[in-house]
Parts: structure tokens; C-alpha cells; sequence
């Protein structure tokens, strides 16, 4: 599967339904038809890809991760079945997955609502090319919803606000940022948001000198809530 984005003229590598998309019949259309193809490609041997599989349910990126022999760790394959799952949590779990590994680059994924394209073996290389510390995804909508919650960056083309759902970047850099988002106390959340770990995210980045950046123009990253999307011979079409 090849991802198009006919609004920036892009070939993202990652395709992610963020929110209440990947509950739609569109999205499951999508995903049934794509899951089970092998990717045919091969990943960075400098590349560790992390996912939140909770409580092993349906993960469309984990069957295409094993479908295609791609190498992951789930970082929540312990977490307590009698738990409730709270993004939070991702926090600790991806500091946890990543501090032993010798790999430089550090992909995170989330597990429910994210697919891979066939070209997604070229993704360090395209993001080498945003010469930043690390690239979250981005989206159409704000999340949390909070108007006086800071963004990284004003933009006019594509995706207006980060998404911590997708994120690339060196192992040294999630260690500096995730160690730092660790530290958000609650009372700097809004309260009613504290369960959010894309609200602590964004609150961290504002206080941390490193190269932080979203992908607003979907090179890498693309989010479809609040977009048409379309796959017809192998290809995903994105389109206002």
C-alpha cells in the first residue's frame, strides 16, 4: 500500500486514524483490505519500533509487523489486564522499552489506529531530512481541547496541531525529551486532561531546549480524521 496526500503533494510513509476514526466502517474497510499484505521491505537495522498493545487487542500495525518479519516491542505487553489504559501511562512504558536498546533511532507508534506503507523502509532517511531532535505526527484537530495550550509553531500549510499519537526520533533524544515529560506535575495540566499524555507532551516541549517539530505537511505522518481518504489499487488517497 502507497499513501498519497493529493493537499501537500506528499508520499507519507505511516497512516494514522487518530480519535474516533479508526472506529468508522471506512477505516475498517481500509484496514481489512491492507492488513495481511506483507510489506515487502526492509527496516533500518539502526531502528527500534515501539507500540502500546495494552491488553492484546485488535492492532492492525502489529499484524503487519509480524506479517512482514518486522522486529517490534510491544512496551505495554505487561501492563495489568485489571488496569484501565490511560495514554499516560506511555509515558514511563516508552522510557522503560528504550533505555537497553543499542539501536539510534527510536520509532513510536500507537497500536489500534496506525498502518505502514510499503515504502516505510525509507523513514530515517526522510527524517534525517527535518534536521530536528524529534518529529511527532500532526493533525486537523486540537487535542485536549484547551485554546490557551501552546503549539510548537504557527503553520499555513497542512496539519495545524502536534499529535503525539506517531513520533521519530534518536534514542538520545526520547531519553532527554520522555525523562522531561516525566516531570509534568499534574498541577501544571488542565485538570480536567490529566489522563492526556499528548497534553503533558505539549506542555514539556515548550520548556525543553531541543529541535522539537510536527509534521504538519504529512511526509512522514499522516493523520486522516477530518480528511477524505480513499484506496483504490493499492493506494491510499488523501484529499480535503
Amino acid at each position: 500500500m502507497i499513501i498519497e496526500n493529493n493537499i501537500t503533494n506528499t508520499t507519507p510513509l505511516v497512516l494514522h486514524a487518530q480519535g474516533v476514526t479508526h472506529f468508522t466502517n471506512k477505516w475498517t474497510n481500509l484496514v481489512n483490505k491492507i492488513v495481511n499484505i506483507d510489506l515487502n521491505t526492509n527496516i533500518p537495522d539502526d531502528l527500534l519500533i515501539i507500540t502500546f498493545n495494552a491488553n492484546y487487542i485488535y492492532s492492525p500495525l502489529t499484524i503487519q509487523l509480524e506479517k512482514s518479519n518486522i522486529p517490534y516491542i510491544n512496551a505495554a505487553k505487561n501492563f495489568s489486564s485489571s488496569k484501565k489504559w490511560e495514554n499516560k501511562y506511555k509515558i514511563e512504558l516508552t522510557l522503560d522499552s528504550i533505555y537497553d536498546t543499542d539501536k539510534k533511532y527510536i520509532l513510536s507508534l500507537d497500536a489500534l489506529d496506525v498502518v505502514l506503507s510499503e515504502s516505510f523502509g525509507n523513514i530515517i532517511e526522510e527524517f534525517n531530512k527535518f534536521n530536528v531532535d524529534l518529529l511527532f505526527g500532526a493533525s486537523n484537530n486540537r487535542f485536549p481541547p484547551i485554546e490557551t495550550l501552546k503549539e510548537l509553531k504557527d503553520v499555513t500549510i497542512g496539519h495545524p496541531f502536534l499529535n503525539a499519537g506517531t513520533v521519530i526520533g534518536t534514542k538520545d533524544a526520547f531519553i532527554k525529551f520522555y525523562s522531561k515529560v516525566n516531570t509534568i506535575k499534574d498541577t501544571e495540566l488542565n485538570g480536567e486532561w490529566l489522563n492526556s499524555e499528548q497534553h503533558r507532551i505539549k506542555v514539556a516541549a515548550q520548556s525543553i531546549e531541543m529541535s522539537i517539530d510536527f509534521d504538519n505537511e504529512s511526509k512522514i505522518f499522516q493523520t486522516v480524521g477530518g480528511l477524505n481518504f480513499n484506496y483504490l489499487n493499492n493506494i491510499v488517497t488523501i484529499s480535503k
